[in-house]
């Protein structure tokens, strides 16, 4: 849902925004995700999503380039995933934020999501491991390899980007969650 007005999206039309991204004209998005419980405790895990499907103009965007990632869970050792998915500092800080990790996001707006950071919330190449929930304490920790910190070479990622290790934590119980 959103407000059309002279043909541009968006609470403020479209403008204000970085260059093609207004954060509420955003195309939808077709994805496919699943679990396979293969005994004692082991999960296999898999989420690919497009780049979207325009539904005004019908133009797709089949490439997965969202998120595109396979993965272990075990409940007494945590999870690991490999491939393209949220960056760790999207996952953390994503969920203190009213919009999530979009150009249209308060922590965006003052420089500080994940979005602003590389220009994109999510990561290529990327390892990610979380440990399992102790008490409210979930850690993760992440390495992305060197120039894949980014979707596209030369939108706020460096050619000269070196890998990234990313650590995180969360402590989530009751009322109180800092990250």
């Amino acid at each position: 849902f959103g407000k059309v007005k002279n043909g541009k999206w968006g609470m403020q039309n479209g403008e204000g925004y970085a260059a093609g991204q207004d954060g509420f004209n955003t195309t939808s998005v077709i994805g496919f995700r699943g679990t396979e419980d293969l005994g004692g405790g082991l999960k296999a895990n898999f989420n690919l999503q497009t780049g979207g499907l325009d539904l005004s103009t019908g133009a797709t965007g089949l490439a997965f380039s969202r998120e595109a990632w396979v993965g272990l869970e075990g409940a007494s050792w945590g999870a690991i995933q490999f491939g393209r998915s949220s960056s760790l500092g999207a996952k953390v800080m994503g969920g203190y934020d009213f919009n999530g990790t979009s150009y249209s996001s308060a922590l965006d707006r003052a420089g500080i999501s994940a979005v602003t950071w590389y220009g994109s919330s999510r990561r290529s190449s990327q390892i990610q491991y979380n440990t399992p929930n102790f008490g409210g304490v979930v850690v993760r920790a992440g390495f992305t390899a060197k120039g894949d910190q980014g979707g596209v070479q030369g939108v706020g990622v460096p050619a000269t980007a070196k890998a990234q290790y990313s650590l995180g934590a969360t402590f989530a119980n009751g009322p109180l969650s800092v990250s």
